[in-house]
């Protein structure tokens, strides 16, 4: 529960170097004053009030270092000086709805909820909003902007606000400066000497960029990540990398003991300080057992960075983090959701984590985990996705046999689990064999199709709802009748049911209402 009121810190505080805000930070006024932050308390207020607006939640997404996590905390903070029950979510396992629906239908009034990372837990609250009598409930939700699509497909058809960007403007930087001269820690002359100008040079930049600037004596970022690494041994710089590569795959970063067994303990506990070159953090000092880096802009810029000049070394990165993941990650603990089945989830991501940072080493770090991962159905779906890359990529007319182990791998990643993930993935691939000359366009075509309906199928089994299956569904459809494909009679008709079921699903969805103008039109 956020507090109405705190202990006023008494010195610096360590949110000025990275950290996320603590509450005492605030009532002692350290963040700085920023327009959307009164903004969102004007929204959050005005729905508390309204009880015949649908929408409950309202969403800011940004790059990694724009201040997210202190916005969304001083709403928060604000709210609850106001009387107004508010709470901050902080699991790293995903929440079971129906028991926390209980809670908040159980809450007497206004209640606000503010989730950070909130791609890790978007299903339930969904489920919540959507399900609650409440009507004086608000959840107020921050995200890296690179989850977007992720977040707003899973959003399908629950109503939602988004706040407006976190820009810079040059009166935050010249507050910031202002702060951290009060505090005598500026390391730069020129944000001192030449005020202007270093507000200048400073207006593009994420909140977080700008305070490291103030702080390392305005060198740029990539300089400032490179000296950092220069200044560690092998070990600390393998443990930041771990941790960073781990925070940018699941918010919650990765458990210390996975860290520990992975390169010892050795310089363990003094990495967890401010003072270390390359300082990490917990994610949850309450519990003290995942471990992130103290300023997740300087890790990216790190992680960035390596993945240019060094991608081997990150190719062992991700390598020994699966391998060590691989004994803690069951169907159990998939099916609860567990941090680690998160983590290794998202590691295994062929075009949102492994393409940009690995490149052309994707296929050998597939390779080095098959041994320890090939019980699991995503690891296949990820492998057949690389291989589907490598044929769009190879630009050798005829060159099929990337795309032919994609659909074997495809359907192998289906045999193991009759499930809608990799059951969609399987629709995914083969309506991209269905247009390849050498194969047969109608027996692709009647494949993917049966494979997005039994996925949709079991989806509704499940009493949930999600919007890919029937995408994946309408667009190979409609590819197939432009290039001159016919139907079955039972095909044309389930198709126009789910057009049905779609809209009334999904109404704001765009991409599906593209599908349906278009389809609609051929059928």
């Amino acid at each position: 529960m956020v507090p109405s009121s705190q202990r006023p810190q008494e010195s610096a505080s360590r949110f000025f170097y990275g950290h996320a805000p603590e509450w005492s930070d605030f009532e002692s006024g350290f963040d700085v004053s920023r327009s959307i932050t009164s903004s969102i308390i004007n929204d959050v207020e005005n729905l508390l009030n309204n009880t015949v607006e649908e929408s409950r939640i309202i969403i800011l997404t940004d790059e990694p270092g724009t201040g997210k996590t202190t916005v969304v905390r001083r709403v928060a903070f604000e709210i609850s000086r106001r009387g107004i029950h508010t709470l901050v979510c902080s699991a790293l396992s995903r929440l079971e709805y129906d028991k926390t629906l209980s809670i908040v239908d159980g809450i007497e009034g206004a209640l606000l909820i503010v989730v950070d990372n909130f791609a890790n837990q978007v299903s339930p609250f969904a489920e919540i909003v959507s399900k609650t009598p409440k009507k004086d409930l608000v959840v107020l939700a921050s995200e890296r902007g690179y989850r977007n699509r992720y977040l707003f497909q899973s959003l399908s058809g629950v109503p939602y606000h988004r706040a407006a960007a976190l820009k810079m403007r040059a009166v935050d930087v010249e507050a910031i400066v202002e702060r951290y001269t009060e505090l005598g820690i500026v390391g730069t002359s020129r944000a001192i000497r030449d005020l202007n100008g270093f507000i200048k040079s400073a207006a593009d930049d994420p909140m977080a960029v700008v305070c490291c600037r103030v702080l390392n004596d305005f060198r740029p970022l990539d300089r400032i990540a490179f000296d950092l690494m220069e200044e560690c041994n092998e070990v600390d710089q393998n443990r930041y990398l771990i941790a960073a590569l781990s925070q940018h795959c699941f918010g919650g970063g990765v458990r210390h003991e996975i860290l520990s067994s992975i390169l010892g303990s050795q310089g363990y506990r003094e990495q967890l300080s401010k003072e270390h070159a390359l300082p990490l953090s917990y994610y949850d000092r309450r519990t003290n057992t995942h471990v992130v880096p103290q300023n997740s802009t300087i890790a990216m810029r790190i992680l960035d960075n390596m993945s240019k000049r060094d991608p081997r070394r990150l190719l062992d990165i991700f390598t020994r983090l699966a391998i060590t993941l691989a004994p803690r990650v069951n169907r159990k603990a998939i099916k609860q959701r567990s941090s680690e089945a998160r983590l290794a989830s998202r590691l295994f991501d062929f075009d949102s984590v492994v393409d940009g940072i690995l490149g052309d080493l994707a296929p050998a770090f597939y390779e080095a985990t098959q041994k320890a991962w090939q019980w699991n159905s995503r690891y296949w779906e990820q492998v057949a996705l690389m291989n589907v890359s490598r044929h769009n990529s190879s630009g050798v007319r005829g060159m099929t046999e990337y795309l032919d182990s994609a659909v074997q791998n495809a359907r192998h990643a289906a045999s193991i689990e009759n499930h809608p993930l990799p059951l969609t993935t399987l629709s995914k691939i083969l309506f991209i064999q269905m247009v390849v000359p050498g194969y047969s366009r109608v027996g692709a075509f009647n494949e993917a199709f049966d494979c997005s309906d039994r996925a949709i199928k079991i989806e509704k089994s499940w009493a949930r709802k999600s919007v890919h299956p029937y995408v994946t569904m309408f667009r190979g459809a409609r590819e197939y009748l432009e290039r001159g494909g016919v139907m079955s009679s039972t095909q044309m008709q389930r198709v126009r049911d789910l057009l049905l079921e779609a809209e009334k699903l999904f109404p704001k969805d765009h991409e599906v209402g593209d599908n349906l103008r278009n389809l609609r039109a051929l059928i």
